[in-house]
C-alpha cells in the first residue's frame, strides 16, 4: 500500500484540509522537534466598522460560504492586483498578494494574471445540432424550473436544474464519462487555482475518482451567469494544467457560466479564451444538450 507523504507546503489551507483526513498519530516516525516558530503571523491592521457595515460583511461572506475575513482578504487582493497590474507587476504568480480560490477572479483579472488573449462572437456554437432532451429531463425542467427561479438561490439553480441537464449529458454519453459537483479542485494555490468546482466534466469514466482529461467546467449563479465568468476561466486554466501535469493534455477545455435559465459558454485552447456572447435560455435545452455534447465529443 502506498504511503501518503506530509504535504511540504505553507498553504494553512492545504495543511487544514490534509489534518482533516489524517490524524498526527500516522506520522509519528515522521515528527521532530522544532525550537523555532513554523508559521508567523503577518502584520494585522484594525478597520472599525459601523454595525450596519458589519452586518452586510456577514451577510456577504455567509452567502459565498466563506469568513468575513477571507472575504476582506480577497477584496483586497483583487484591488492589489488591478492597482499592480498597471504597474506591470504580476503577483498573483510570483506570490505577493495571492489569490486564495477560483472565487476570487473576475473576468479581467484571471485573463491579467494568466496572460490570455480574449476572442469575443456571437453565435460561437450556432452551427453544432441540438439534442432533443428526454422526456424525463423535459417532466423535470417543466416542474423544476419554477420552485429554483422563485426560490432563486445559486444552491436551488444548482440542484433542481443545472445537475439535471449535466446528468442527462451524462447519460446521453452512456456514462463513458464521469460527472463531478462540489468537488475540491486544488491544482496550485500558489497562482490561486484551489477551490470548489460547481460541476466538472472529465473524458474518464471512473466515477470514484477524478481523472484527467477534464473537459468542461460549469460554475452556477444566482441571477446573471456575467459574474461566474472569471471563476469559470480559472477553472478552466486549472483543467489545463491538471490535464498536462497527468499526461492526458488535449487540446481544448470548455467552460459555462450559468444561472441554470440561462447559460453562456467559453472555450479555452492555449493561451486564447473565446467567449460566446450569446446567452442560451433554458427554453432551448436542446441546444444546450447539443453545445455540451459537441464539447464533450472535442467538436465544439
Amino acid at each position: 500500500m502506498n504511503r501518503t507523504n506530509i504535504p511540504k507546503t505553507d498553504s494553512i489551507q492545504e495543511l487544514a484540509h490534509f489534518w482533516d483526513t489524517y490524524d498526527l498519530t500516522d506520522f509519528e516516525d515522521d515528527l521532530e522537534e522544532v525550537d523555532e516558530p513554523v508559521f508567523e503571523l503577518g502584520s494585522q491592521l484594525v478597520v472599525p466598522l459601523e454595525y450596519r457595515e458589519l452586518e452586510a460583511l456577514n451577510a456577504l461572506a455567509q452567502s459565498r460560504g466563506i469568513s468575513p475575513e477571507n472575504l476582506i482578504r480577497e477584496r483586497l487582493s483583487n484591488v492589489l492586483i488591478k492597482y499592480d497590474s498597471t504597474k506591470g507587476v504580476n503577483h498573483c504568480r510570483r506570490g505577493g498578494y495571492r489569490i486564495m480560490s477560483y472565487s476570487s477572479f473576475t473576468l479581467e483579472e484571471v485573463l491579467i494574471a494568466f496572460q490570455l488573449e480574449i476572442v469575443e462572437s456571437v453565435d460561437i456554437f450556432s452551427n453544432i445540432e441540438p439534442i432533443a432532451p428526454s422526456a424525463e429531463l423535459a417532466t423535470a425542467l417543466e416542474k423544476k424550473v419554477p420552485v429554483a427561479a422563485a426560490i432563486n438561490t445559486e444552491k436551488a439553480r444548482s440542484e433542481l436544474i443545472v445537475a439535471n441537464v449535466l446528468f442527462e449529458l451524462l447519460e446521453q454519453f452512456d456514462r463513458r464519462i464521469s460527472l463531478f459537483s462540489g468537488i475540491d479542485f486544488n491544482v496550485d494555490p500558489e497562482s490561486g487555482l484551489t477551490g470548489v468546482c460547481d460541476f466538472l466534466i472529465s473524458l474518464s469514466p471512473m466515477q470514484s475518482l477524478l481523472r484527467a482529461p477534464v473537459i468542461v467546467l460549469v460554475e452556477a449563479k444566482k441571477e446573471d451567469p456575467a459574474p461566474g465568468l472569471g471563476q469559470c476561466v480559472a477553472e478552466m486554466i486549472a483543467a489545463q494544467h491538471f490535464n498536462k501535469e497527468k499526461g492526458n493534455d488535449i487540446p481544448c477545455v470548455y467552460g459555462a457560466a450559468t444561472t441554470g435559465t440561462e447559460w453562456k459558454f467559453l472555450k479555452l485552447k492555449e493561451k486564447r479564451l473565446h467567449l460566446d456572447m450569446t446567452v442560451y435560455s433554458i427554453e432551448r435545452c436542446d441546444k444546450i444538450l447539443g453545445i455540451l455534447a459537441s464539447m464533450v465529443e472535442q467538436k465544439a
